[in-house]
């Protein structure tokens, strides 16, 4: 379902400019923008997620000996170089 919004004269042409350059319509690249916007956010909350994890040295040494143990686990069939 299409929904419609206002947007600024700027973003219309920057949308516009886009969608001229790229060949997809203007719905792509507003859909496209909105998902990589997304992932800029959900990345953002993970540095600082792991940012509170590595101010408490209890959870982050944890975190390392967690990870000491899961490493080597991966059997994929490769030779060690």
């Amino acid at each position: 379902m299409a929904i419609s919004a206002k947007i600024t004269e700027q973003s219309k042409e920057l949308v516009d400019e886009i969608a001229s350059q790229t060949g997809e319509t203007r719905m792509n690249v507003i859909e496209k923008a909105m998902i990589y916007y997304k992932r800029q956010i959900d990345m953002e909350q993970l540095d600082k997620d792991y940012g509170r994890l590595r101010s408490n040295k209890k959870l982050w040494e944890k975190e390392l000996k967690e990870r000491e143990e899961l490493d080597g686990t991966l059997e994929d069939g490769l030779e060690n170089d």
